[in-house]
């Protein structure tokens, strides 16, 4: 008697961590609870899904990225070819799979078109308040729609049948959401000694999402001589294709080969545990990187968030009263 096939799902999602780190959340609890799942991620070789997945233990296979053009030019007139070149090398992929689980980004239009002509069970996912092109197209074939925020749900059309599950989280997230304050304080005690930094002083944690940020970087390195003065301490997640910053006496500034604060983004401290950096800052500042906004959240850590004001995903957060909103209209001028 031949052994039982496995289920195999398909996980699609990247570019950037607010994709990748969902469906890795995810993935990790089915394969934690379903031992007879079989389980690969499809992304594009540009995407922070390289480095993330294949450190999870995930198989990682590529297709070509192909990016929606948001303006009128000849390029446009050979996407429609590239979308067809893509969708004929995910149709491989697909026709292996029992089920796709899409999150979004570039890897997910030619899955979902391949899946929809195979006729695959697509479920999808939408981290974003304001959903995304990708996952627009994936829900005209999606028997599952779920969402993160109550407001993407709309009255007509596909995602009025969404479902509110809220953004899936690294499992360590929500351990450390459940620790007592003892335990805490132990955490984060221990992570500043390992730094090298005082416990008697503040510390601000910095960081401008999975790709890093250009101008927050700039703001931070001219506001030194403020944080020298008020002996307050910097650690500081510059990006990894980011110019590397000065050393300064409270800005912490070692450089980990791959060591990072949330596995897809180069970070200037000793650190060797991702999830001990959340427990030893008073406070965090970011620009608009969902995940890490609401892994924060779920940590109780006092946010500051850099952004635009049409960026309903800091809107539908505000009412956590650990989190401030800063318009960078107001802050840099446009």
């Amino acid at each position: 008697m031949s052994a039982k096939k496995p289920f195999k799902i398909l996980m699609v999602g990247g570019g950037t961590a607010g994709h990748v780190e969902p469906a890795l959340a995810v993935a990790n609890e089915l394969r934690k609870n379903q031992s007879d799942l079989e389980i690969f991620f499809v992304g594009t070789k540009n995407g922070l899904e390289n480095r993330l997945v294949p450190s999870q233990n995930f198989e990682l296979k590529l297709i070509p990225k192909v990016l929606l053009p948001r303006t009128l030019t000849p390029a446009t007139l050979i996407w429609p070819f590239k979308l067809l070149i893509a969708m004929i090398k995910s149709i491989g992929l697909v026709r292996q799979s029992d089920l796709i689980i899409g999150f979004g980004g570039y890897a997910c239009p030619p899955i979902y078109l391949s899946g929809a002509l195979l006729r695959k069970s697509i479920f999808i996912h939408e981290a974003n308040a304001v959903k995304g092109w990708a996952n627009r197209l994936g829900a005209i074939f999606a028997e599952q729609i779920y969402i993160a925020f109550a407001s993407t749900k709309s009255r007509v059309g596909t995602f009025r049948k969404a479902k509110l599950i809220g953004m899936p989280l690294r499992s360590a997230i929500t351990v450390n959401a459940n620790l007592t304050e003892s335990e805490r304080d132990k955490l984060r005690l221990a992570q500043i000694k390992e730094w090298g930094l005082s416990a008697n002083q503040p510390i601000i944690l910095v960081f401008g999402g999975s790709q890093g940020s250009r101008h927050i970087n700039e703001a931070i390195m001219q506001s030194m001589s403020f944080f020298t003065e008020n002996q307050i301490q910097v650690v500081h997640a510059v990006g990894r294709d980011n110019a590397l910053p000065l050393k300064t006496e409270n800005y912490l500034l070692k450089y980990d080969d791959l060591i990072n604060l949330k596995d897809n983004d180069i970070i200037y401290i000793a650190t060797t545990n991702n999830n001990h950096s959340f427990h030893s800052r008073n406070i965090a500042k970011n620009k608009k990187d969902k995940q890490s906004i609401i892994e924060i959240s779920a940590d109780s850590i006092y946010l500051v968030i850099i952004g635009k004001k049409e960026n309903l995903n800091s809107a539908v957060l505000k009412p956590y009263g650990n989190i401030q909103f800063l318009d960078l209209k107001t802050l840099y001028g446009y």
